[in-house]
């Protein structure tokens, strides 16, 4: 069946009302920009949940972060999407105006280059991600040590996703028919883990590439398939997944509790260098004990939003007090937030 015939099928369901989760940002980015929601019959619905990595990155993480920038003799090496994640008022990138040494990189990898070009500071990677960039920077670690590079550190903030999605269907207050699941996360760990949240959870899962086609095609496939399970990504994404990719991971990190903004500690869903690489790990270089007491902001409401229970239009301050250039949750600036994605293609639920 072609995509035209797929989408015709697709605008006719007059079944029971279904409500679809997506967990990738890219997915999230697509939809909105090719306008697949506005498209969908009453009965269909599709929300945004936790698939963007910098949204749901902590406020305890950042204000560890902002602790390290300030220190003397500190480089804090970053990709872009961090920089104007609001923190108490403030970024990293109004810090970097205020004089604090702060870099943009292309790759984990270049953070070597940094620490081997200034041995008299300590070079801070912000290692932010889901399974999917987790090996590079399980590879960094690796080569640090063999370098024996004592200037180089890593702040982890790596999550995986499987417990998160376990843990929103265990939600009572979180009707979920259908998921999404991140083809590019799947690519890493393979069909397995999602297999088995299907089946305990029983609750339809379809892995989903990236073109408006595939995504299409995984709707229509969760519709009308009596199955549920589908991997519709299969030149892709194999049972198993990447072998290499998750041995390096596993050799270098151990699995730990992590906070996910708006949904607190979650069992096994976050990463820790291991004891041999623990000397790496910049969490080691701040006194959490001395940090002061976060200012939780009860107006952002991304919590809400990355757990799927608020769209980011229905938040009272979307599109006026939080914008792009003045953003009150990281939703807002992330390149995969369900806000910035909404603010860009979907104006007050209208598409544009």
């Amino acid at each position: 069946m072609d995509t035209k015939q797929m989408l015709a099928e697709i605008k006719g369901y007059r079944g029971a009302p279904v409500r679809m989760m997506e967990v990738c940002g890219t997915h999230t980015m697509n939809i909105a920009k090719s306008g697949i929601k506005e498209i969908l019959p009453p009965a269909i619905t599709i929300v945004s949940g936790p698939g963007c990595p910098v949204c749901v990155t902590d406020d305890h993480y950042m204000q560890v972060v902002f602790a390290l920038a300030m220190r003397e003799n500190t480089i804090i090496a970053t990709f872009g999407d961090l920089l104007k994640i609001p923190f108490d008022g403030k970024n990293l990138s109004d810090l970097r105006s205020n004089g604090c040494d702060i870099r943009l990189i292309y790759s984990p990898l270049d953070c070597i280059t940094l620490a081997e070009k200034h041995p008299d500071k300590q070079v801070v990677f912000l290692s932010v991600g889901f399974e999917t960039t987790t090996p590079l920077s399980a590879l960094l670690l690796q080569k640090t040590d063999a370098r024996n590079l004592d200037n180089l550190f890593l702040l982890v903030g790596n999550k995986v996703i499987p417990p998160t999605i376990a843990l929103l269907l265990e939600d009572s207050e979180l009707r979920i028919d259908a998921l999404i699941y991140p083809g590019n996360v799947c690519v890493m760990t393979g069909e397995r883990p999602f297999r088995e949240i299907t089946s305990q959870y029983h609750v339809k899962g379809a892995i989903c590439g990236f073109s408006d086609e595939a995504i299409i095609t995984s709707i229509h496939t969760l519709l009308f398939s009596e199955q549920l399970f589908h991997n519709c990504y299969q030149n892709a994404v194999s049972y198993d997944g990447n072998s290499v990719a998750q041995t390096i991971s596993q050799s270098v990190f151990d699995g730990c509790d992590a906070n996910w903004r708006g949904m607190g500690p979650i069992k096994k869903s976050g990463l820790k260098p291991k004891a041999q690489y623990a000397k790496y790990d910049a969490m080691r270089l701040v006194d959490a004990s001395a940090l002061p007491e976060i200012r939780t902001s009860t107006q952002c409401k991304c919590g809400e939003i990355l757990k799927g229970k608020m769209n980011p239009t229905e938040c009272p301050c979307f599109g006026t007090r939080c914008t792009p250039l003045s953003p009150m949750g990281p939703c807002m600036v992330s390149s995969e937030g369900s806000c910035a994605a909404s603010y860009l293609y979907v104006k007050n639920g209208v598409f544009e």
